[in-house]
């Protein structure tokens, strides 16, 4: 799924990767939209079965980090087992 912001600059990519032992590396790229700074927020646990809970609320948690842009092309991998935020922001 994909939201465009009003302006125009923005454009956020929900990604699900839901293979169990796959990564999958993918390679961003839109028509008309040539993004210049792009980051991930990536929500991966240790397995399955994992949860956060009262006890331990801190299990699963996303990781933000930024993602490698060339020439408008963003390549990020993807985790097994993962929901992924990408946002692009454009020039």
């Amino acid at each position: 799924m994909a939201a465009l912001d009003q302006t125009g600059a923005k454009l956020l990519l929900f990604c699900i990767n839901r293979p169990l032992t796959a990564a999958f590396d993918g390679e961003i790229s839109i028509d008309g939209f040539r993004a210049v700074s792009v980051t991930a927020e990536t929500l991966k646990a240790g397995s399955r079965a994992d949860r956060n809970d009262e006890e331990q609320p801190h299990t699963a948690e996303p990781l933000r980090g930024p993602v490698e842009v060339k020439a408008g092309v963003a390549r990020y991998m993807f985790p097994s087992e993962s929901a992924s935020v990408i946002e692009l922001r454009a020039e």
